[in-house]
């Protein structure tokens, strides 16, 4: 008998799109990449956290077959545009005094660091070792490295660890570019959105309301499942799910999404005085399925 398989393109692609779209805002969600952002971190905010840093910018792909570890004329170096690259990504974190800078005995691993200028010292380490060419043993690399996560205290200042793709894929499943970098959390052995650690390690310049577990302040910030928050005369834009919430205190349902303005708040129609101010619809997705990152993917 002879059995026919019928493709379906169109049902093939509703099926897969997703999933990549899903991947790449998630990625592209968690990534700190651009200087100003690098510049609103704060040593509070990465109490007890991971900065990984994929090396800057180094042209071409692996190594050179006659790859030596002692020898960087037989590895892949920074460009020009790396170097300065490096050494803006170290001026950006001049708020962030981390208790630890290691770094990938690789040259532009080290290269990076040295570019960034920073008042910390820089331990070279083989747990941050690139395994993409099989240059060194990637289960000797892991290990060595959940090893050292695993004993992280998570009371003590933050460290930074300059590397590599491979290595950081690893640990966080995400895909990061030349030059960006992602917050991990040891403990709960999550990858932080940058929105989560500015919402919960500034100091508000004005208060607007108060949630259990802090202050929330002028701006964007998410809420964990099941805070409430209280309002006064501001208006709350939950963009997630609703429109407003009104003066007094309402407990906010998983992954919303606030942005606070100065709007009143009439309490008895539920409505703004004045127009509600919303995040574009865009970016409240990337908010919201950043939060679910880690029950998706």
């Amino acid at each position: 008998d002879k059995i026919t398989l019928v493709l379906r393109p169109a049902n093939m692609l509703r099926q897969i799109l997703p999933g990549l779209w899903l991947a790449l805002i998630l990625g592209r969600a968690s990534e700190i990449s651009d200087i100003a952002d690098f510049e609103k971190l704060r040593t509070a905010a990465l109490t007890g956290k991971i900065l990984f840093l994929r090396h800057a910018l180094a042209p071409g792909g692996g190594d050179p077959s006659d790859f030596q570890i002692s020898d960087c004329t037989t590895q892949r170096l920074l460009s020009a545009e790396g170097r300065t690259q490096a050494e803006k990504i170290g001026n950006a974190l001049s708020n962030v005094e981390f208790a630890a800078v290691y770094s990938s005995k690789w040259c532009r691993c080290l290269e990076t660091a040295r570019w960034m200028s920073l008042t910390t010292s820089i331990i070279p380490t083989d747990m941050l070792g690139s395994f993409y060419q099989g240059l060194v043993d990637k289960t000797t690399v892991i290990s060595a490295l959940r090893k050292h996560l695993d004993a992280v205290d998570a009371t003590a200042g933050p460290q930074l660890m300059v590397t590599h793709y491979v290595v950081i894929s690893e640990i966080t499943g995400l895909a990061v570019s030349s030059g960006g970098a992602v917050v991990y959390d040891p403990q709960s052995k999550r990858v932080i959105p940058l929105e989560s650690l500015v919402a919960g390690g500034e100091e508000p310049s004005q208060t607007n309301g108060t949630m259990r577990g802090g202050n929330v302040s002028n701006g964007t910030g998410t809420l964990r499942p099941g805070m409430s928050i209280s309002t006064t005369t501001r208006i709350v834009d939950a963009t997630s799910n609703t429109s407003a919430v009104p003066i007094g205190t309402r407990t906010l349902r998983p992954a919303m999404s606030i942005s606070t303005t100065t709007r009143n708040v009439d309490a008895t129609s539920n409505t703004s005085a004045g127009p509600v101010i919303f995040t574009n619809t865009f970016l409240a997705l990337i908010s919201f399925l950043t939060v679910c990152q880690h029950t998706i993917w």
